[in-house]
């Protein structure tokens, strides 16, 4: 579709054949990238699909700025069209000149004059003949469309017209005639719109396709077609400060390899784009541009920032309106800022560098920290040590306050002003951190990648590992992120070896390779560190040699203790695990908003194992809009499949296969441990509704490394009639149970081996022995329960079976598990019972997942405006979601909610 470099369409029709157009295409430089959906929309308003037969056509009109590659879209589209293509553009010096594009027009088609009535071959020649008086201009629009039907009669055609702006008024009003009834060819016309200017007004008949800036991805495409190796940070604050104009992209681009260091990003314009906005800022008075100077300088959009400085220089808010007028500015809630990102480059290119570093001392010197301290080190053009340090200074505070993306700015900004390379790397890793505590996984990725380039050394790649791991774990590479840090901590010292240790846990669990990783540290001696003997966990024992090798505060704590709090799930204990992981929680919202999704994430998997489905679903939903608002495909990915396996409990199929589709397209590549687990989940939801053939084979992989799905696999063996096949599973699960400290695989086996008894005491033995362990996991004990009543039942023990089966109904009907409540009702009227089972959704079961997250925050004892900002939510909507809490809870007080809310959390 594309056409190739500096390739010119070939011109249409044959040397010498009557009506063959003779028009020249423009060069294209480079190749053509992205605009695919733009491309189709003409296409199709067009007519113009490949291969088919010609339809009717419409004209269409394509506008953009300066530098949005209009021409490029257009040969393009021409390139695509398998069509004859004539080619007309506008020319400013001839923009006065009545007649003159359509004079060329009908040149071209000069053969097909002669076969039109008289009274239009007499307009059309007026025209050539450029006659004082002028061609009667109805005749003209008449025989100009008909000329343009005759001859795409012969030959199927489309008419390119570009810089519609600069043809003359006569021609333009001739060519849109022609676009709005021209049934036979197509008319493409495209228009350039200068800065805070309105398109070309070609009525409400005639559709529009903008191009407006290119996206982060067609942006690389572009870059990476034209030679440039330029990482994703980088691509996307380039298409941040240029909007994503491909022009002002490339020229920025090219400047990155002259660009001294301690200059930032110095994003530049095309060159039609400088000449456009040259012409616009001409039009508007001086002192307007030194006010624009001022808006664009800004760190905000606030008049209340903007005002005092203005007036310190001498100018107003009254110097703006010009520009206000001409829509180069706009308003926002608090204050104006630029319409267009490419406004402040073209302003500040027309002021000269000594206002523009007055005008950024005085904005320093209306400025509170750590603001002044950026407002001087943009005077800078030059590294400068002292700067740096300052700017090291006031992200170190603002780190304090944990406001992470502030000082990730900042230590990327003194990073830049380092003189030392060496200093300069280690500011790059320290903003890397920040950036990726603050959510921006992209930029900090990069910036470990440029803190590598320049101080290639063990010590520092130690000290960048665990942010890439970190970034490469968030966006579904935990495999990758594993790799780093065994790597760094085979060159790092026993110190530094035992942090990256630590830090390994999670993607070692996320991958199955814990045991490989603990093997590892048992291979290295860790000098004068000392392991707690109590911890019982593979995490605990690894934080703990973090803790004691640690002796700055950790600014990753709160992530510390989320991998904590999973691992305490590993191994049923689930009172330890909801301590740390509430705490977890709570220090999210403020020390590690990043971590946030994750902390819910796990609070929604412990959730599920302890009944409480209803605060499950709505930790899960909070995780899911988190990550995807952080660009998380990690703890998206989890907490879908979370959500995904209480859908499946509850019977909903839709809902459970949307969101494990959706885990699966969030994890990466290098989680197959991860995509073994989505497995794991579809396989227990065709068990849910009966369906054990396909559970089998959904459930034979993950079988080998996943208790729950081995003891569901051995499950649907015996449910499908062959409990021979549920041997292998079974022995899988006592192999776990042997060497784990976890429980799951023994009642998980215990719960097949139920099925299959052979005898009354064989059936009692096995419940006797887990069912004062599975007291605190109600789904998992019902499912015992269940089994061992269809036991008892096929054993004919009736009696024995009604008390096991209506407690089993009443936990399922409370969790909403349906088809299991179902199946547990099935079988209490065959086992003789006659009295109605219990059911009934408990109270606190009809709270939305919403409501919910409101209920929980109360009882943890927030006020209403602490639950608006921890939840996102305005305090009118807590109060409404309140108010339906008290009344589905019948309860009148907070007291009273927080006593309800901790009664169910046991």
């Amino acid at each position: 579709m594309s056409p190739p470099a500096r390739t010119r369409p070939r011109p249409a029709g044959s040397a010498g054949r009557p009506g063959s157009l003779r028009s020249v295409a423009p060069v294209v430089e480079g190749p053509f990238v992205g605009r695919a959906a733009e491309i189709r929309a003409v296409h199709g308003m067009l007519g113009l699909v490949p291969g088919r037969p010609a339809g009717r056509c419409a004209g269409v009109i394509v506008v953009g700025a300066p530098g949005c590659g209009r021409t490029a879209f257009l040969a393009a589209v021409a390139g695509s069209a398998g069509r004859a293509v004539h080619w007309a553009r506008g020319v400013e010096a001839e923009s006065d000149l009545p007649f003159v594009a359509v004079a060329g027009l009908i040149r071209s088609l000069a053969a097909h004059v002669d076969r039109l009535p008289p009274g239009e071959r007499a307009a059309l020649r007026a025209v050539l003949d450029a006659d004082p008086a002028g061609p009667p201009i109805s005749a003209l629009c008449r025989g100009v469309l008909d000329l343009v039907e005759v001859a795409a009669g012969e030959q199927p055609l489309v008419l390119v017209v570009d810089d519609l702006q600069w043809v003359d008024a006569g021609s333009r009003r001739v060519l849109l005639f022609v676009a709005r009834h021209a049934v036979r060819a197509g008319v493409l016309l495209a228009s350039r719109i200068g800065p805070g200017r309105v398109p070309v007004d070609v009525g409400e008949s005639l559709p529009v396709v903008r191009l407006d800036g290119l996206d982060g991805t067609d942006a690389a495409r572009m870059l990476e077609a034209r030679g440039f190796d330029v990482g994703p940070a980088v691509v996307a604050e380039v298409v941040a400060r240029t909007g994503g104009n491909p022009a002002a992209v490339l020229a920025t681009v090219r400047g990155l390899a002259t660009a001294r260091p301690g200059t930032g990003l110095p994003v530049r314009l095309g060159a039609a784009s400088a000449r456009a906005w040259a012409a616009v800022l001409d039009e508007i008075p001086g002192r307007t541009t030194q006010a624009l100077a001022v808006l664009v300088t800004s760190a905000s959009a606030r008049l209340a920032e903007i005002e005092p400085v203005l007036g310190a220089l001498g100018l107003s808010l009254a110097d703006i309106e010009p520009a206000e007028r001409a829509g180069l500015v706009e308003r926002c809630p608090d204050g104006l800022r630029p319409a267009d990102p490419l406004l402040a480059t073209a302003v500040l290119s027309r002021v000269p560098l000594a206002t523009h570093r007055l005008i950024l001392r005085t904005f320093a010197d209306h400025a509170d920290e750590p603001v002044r301290c950026e407002y001087h080190a943009a005077t800078r053009t030059a590294p400068d040590d002292d700067v740096a340090s300052a700017l090291a200074a006031a992200a170190r505070s603002a780190e304090r306050r944990c406001d992470h993306l502030v000082a990730a700015r900042l230590w990327t900004r003194s990073a830049e002003l380092s003189v030392d390379d060496s200093d300069r790397a280690d500011r790059l890793v320290t903003a890397a951190r920040a950036a990726q505590l603050g959510g921006k996984a992209a930029r900090a990725l990069a910036q470990c990648d440029e803190a590598a380039a320049l101080r290639p050394d063990p010590a520092l790649r130690s000290t960048a590992a665990p942010v890439r791991a970190r970034v490469l774990g968030v966006l579904g590479y935990p495999d990758r992120a594993l790799e780093v840090l065994v790597a760094a901590s085979c060159a790092a010292d026993d110190r530094q070896a035992a942090q990256l240790a630590a830090e390994a846990f999670l993607p070692s669990r996320q991958t199955g390779r814990t045991a490989d990783l603990l093997r590892l540290l048992g291979r290295r001696k860790y000098r004068g560190v000392a392991l707690a003997a109590a911890d019982r966990t593979p995490a605990a024992r690894l934080l703990a040699l973090r803790g004691a090798t640690t002796e700055a505060p950790d600014p990753w704590a709160v992530h510390h203790m989320i991998v904590l709090g999973l691992d305490l799930i590993d191994i049923e204990d689930l009172h330890g695990a909801r301590a740390v992981l509430d705490e977890a929680g709570v220090l999210a919202r403020g020390r590690d908003p990043s971590s946030a999704s994750l902390a819910l994430a796990a609070r929604a998997e412990l959730g599920w194992w302890t009944g409480d489905w209803g605060s499950a679903v709505a930790d899960g939903e909070a995780a899911v809009a988190r990550a995807e608002a952080l660009g998380q495909p990690g703890p998206l990915a989890r907490a879908l499949v979370g959500l995904a396996r209480i859908s499946a409990a509850r019977g909903r199929g839709g809902p459970a296969g949307d969101r494990l589709r959706r885990a699966r397209e969030s994890a990466g590549a290098g989680q197959a441990a991860f995509l073994d687990h989505v497995a794991s989940v579809e396989g227990f939801a065709a068990l849910t509704v009966g369906d054990h053939t396909t559970a089998i084979e959904l459930l034979t992989r993950p079988g080998e490394t996943d208790a729950a799905a081995a003891g569901d696999l051995a499950e649907a063996h015996i449910r499908s009639g062959a409990p021979a096949a549920a041997a292998e599973p079974l022995r899988t699960l006592d192999r776990m149970a042997s060497t784990t400290s976890r429980n799951h695989p023994a009642w998980a086996a215990a719960r097949c081996r139920i099925l299959l008894a052979g005898d009354v005491d064989e059936v009692a033995a096995q419940r006797s022995r887990w069912d004062r362990r599975l007291f605190g996991l109600p789904f998992e004990r019902a499912r015992v329960l269940l089994c061992a009543a269809e036991t008892l039942r096929r054993l004919r023990r009736p009696a024995a079976a009604r008390p096991l089966l209506r407690e089993a109904v009443a936990v399922f009907e409370a969790l909403g598990a349906t088809p299991w409540a179902d199946r547990a009702r099935g079988e209490l009227a065959a086992s003789g019972d006659r009295r109605p089972a219990p059911g009934g959704r408990s109270a606190l079961g009809l709270l939305t997942p919403q409501e919910e997250q409101v209920a929980r925050s109360v009882a943890a004892g927030l006020t209403n405006p602490e639950v608006a900002a921890a939840l996102f939510l305005s305090r009118k909507t807590v109060e409404a979601h309140l108010t339906r809490v008290y009344r589905k809870l019948g309860v009148r007080s907070r007291v009273a909610l927080s006593r309800q809310m901790r009664s169910r959390e046991g």
